[in-house]
């Protein structure tokens, strides 16, 4: 078996959706709402509930409403793969420090 090399852990989470803003290749923008799989403090892997067929270079903006305290916040990230049927990993970028991620792995780390 391959060694992780991740820096971060991944938590694997359930039963929390993000809504997920992509731009296309075209410039029209699409709301997707997706369910989390897992997440670290350098990124997220989640499912399209619709998977989507533009080929997204720009930067995606996941809304996220934290599982137990219900606060909203707002992570940029950049798509790194992508599996058929609306599956992707992305890494944050522009995360700063005042950003809840912390509180958010604490949250999902619970839900386990």
């Amino acid at each position: 078996m391959a060694e992780d090399k991740r820096e971060h852990r991944r938590i694997p989470v359930r039963g929390l959706n993000t809504n997920v803003t992509l731009t296309n290749p075209n410039g029209s923008i699409i709301i997707a709402k997706a369910k989390i799989l897992n997440i670290s403090r350098s990124g997220i892997r989640v499912w399209l509930e619709k998977p989507i067929s533009a080929h997204i270079t720009e930067a995606i903006e996941l809304e996220i409403i934290l599982p137990k305290s219900g606060l909203p916040f707002v992570i940029t990230a950049n798509i790194i793969h992508c599996k058929s049927g609306g599956e992707f990993g992305a890494f944050y970028v522009d995360l700063r420090t005042e950003d809840p991620i912390d509180q958010l792995l604490d949250e999902c780390d619970e839900l386990k």
